[in-house]
């Protein structure tokens, strides 16, 4: 891969050179301290995983994060919209993919399960009008349909990319895909998905992230690894860089956000970034010391099994 760079930082998005892979000690899932919320929240967290069965883990397809196209992808979408509104939405969507990973991709949970597990304050009035507002909101962005009957709704989701086409699994997408070789290259690439482990919910990290944190979490779950790859078992992820000039084309979000973000997450000891100087111009003593950030985001175990097995 080329890369281009400025002294401070790179300005290509991709995993770093040979001579960046080798990891120093780091600190490691188990030692970073644990976000505070409510007995109702771990306990909804934890009825999740009993229903997921096998998966322990949910799978997003990528372009819910970053897009080649001209439309920003769904994520930047949402992050858009002010107060806590957006964020709130953002995870409620990631709440409805883990719940419905199976088919028939449906849910007729009420809005204070999602309030509880989301740990919004007052689950069963305030919470569950916060529900309701994202619900709205994620109709608006394609991602879900909503059928309200007497007492209940039923919530589907649809396709990640915002389409508003019927969701179903990107594994098996993925895979079907793949069997067609170089035809079905462009499906194979739309299909394209990470895996976002249950840990998050049932520590709690989901539910307290503020929006920019949670944005960049999203991100660099998306970029770290391969598609059917599990997470390390409680241990750095791949490192990761990002561009000066590519980040903002590729996930329309913002420095202010990205900063932001990353500070949390540092503080949070859910990532570490190293410093990482570049090979010199070819040619020139005198030229400036180039270098890049590396993102290496501190990954919870996972007991999710392989896609397929």
């Amino acid at each position: 891969m080329s890369v281009e760079a400025e002294p401070t930082g790179g300005d290509q998005f991709g995993l770093p050179g040979s001579g960046a892979r080798a990891l120093a000690p780091t600190p490691t899932w188990s030692f970073r301290p644990r976000p505070k919320v409510a007995s109702d929240t771990k306990v909804a967290a934890r009825e999740m995983v009993n229903a997921a069965k096998r998966r322990r883990a949910a799978p997003v397809r990528k372009v819910f994060v970053r897009t080649d196209m001209e439309d920003p992808a769904p994520l930047s979408q949402l992050a858009r919209i002010g107060g806590r509104g957006g964020a709130v939405a953002i995870k409620l969507y990631l709440a409805l993919l883990w719940r419905c990973s199976s088919a028939p991709f449906h849910t007729d949970k009420p809005a204070r399960a999602w309030a509880s597990l989301l740990a919004l304050e007052e689950p069963e009035t305030k919470g569950a009008l916060r529900i309701s507002a994202a619900l709205k909101t994620l109709e608006a962005a394609n991602l879900i349909t909503v059928n309200r009957l007497p007492g209940r709704n039923v919530v589907t989701v649809l396709d990640e990319s915002g389409d508003g086409s019927d969701y179903q699994l990107p594994s098996t997408e993925y895979y079907l895909a793949s069997m067609k070789g170089s035809s079905g290259q462009e499906q194979a690439r739309r299909n394209r998905y990470f895996k976002i482990s249950s840990r998050w919910w049932t520590e709690g990290d989901l539910q307290t992230l503020k929006g920019p944190g949670l944005i960049m979490l999203l991100i660099l779950l998306a970029e770290q690894g391969g598609d059917d790859k599990l997470f390390a078992d409680g241990g750095v992820g791949k490192g990761v860089w990002f561009s000066t000039t590519v980040f903002p084309a590729r996930y329309r979000v913002s420095h202010k956000t990205r900063a932001a973000g990353t500070r949390e997450l540092l503080t949070r000891r859910l990532l570490i970034v190293e410093r990482e100087a570049l090979p010199d111009v070819p040619g020139s003593v005198f030229a400036r010391r180039r270098y890049r950030n590396i993102y290496k985001l501190i990954n919870p175990p996972s007991d999710d099994v392989p896609d397929g097995t």
